[in-house]
């Protein structure tokens, strides 16, 4: 799927005489499993991206996903556990704040 997004998105650059652009925006699950070697293929990816359609490299903004965790990080984590499940129980979005200040704001239990 890499390389036709990459081929699609010059394409119509170019068809609609677009211009180069700025800023590329790359949503959710950059990795599969938050490993180094798949963050490397990423970054290929994203600089010939960039190169395709024009865009500096520093315009890259990335989001990351679900999967781009190391999940045996956080299983061994007791902090990392207890905070994704205080931010969890936050009755609603409007809450979220308030839940991530108290997760910050706990000293390090190790």
């Amino acid at each position: 799927m890499r390389d036709p997004t990459k081929r699609d998105v010059g394409l119509v650059l170019e068809r609609e005489a677009l211009g180069s652009a700025h800023f590329v925006v790359a949503t959710g699950d950059i990795a599969f499993g938050g490993q180094r070697e798949e963050y490397a293929r990423a970054d290929k990816w994203l600089r010939e991206l960039c190169e395709r359609v024009g865009c500096p490299e520093e315009s890259v903004r990335t989001i990351p996903g679900n999967h781009d965790v190391q999940r045996k990080i956080i299983d061994e984590s007791e902090r990392l556990q207890d905070a994704h499940a205080r931010l969890r129980v936050a009755a609603s979005v409007d809450n979220l704040p308030s839940r991530m200040r108290q997760v910050r704001q706990t000293p390090d239990q190790g």
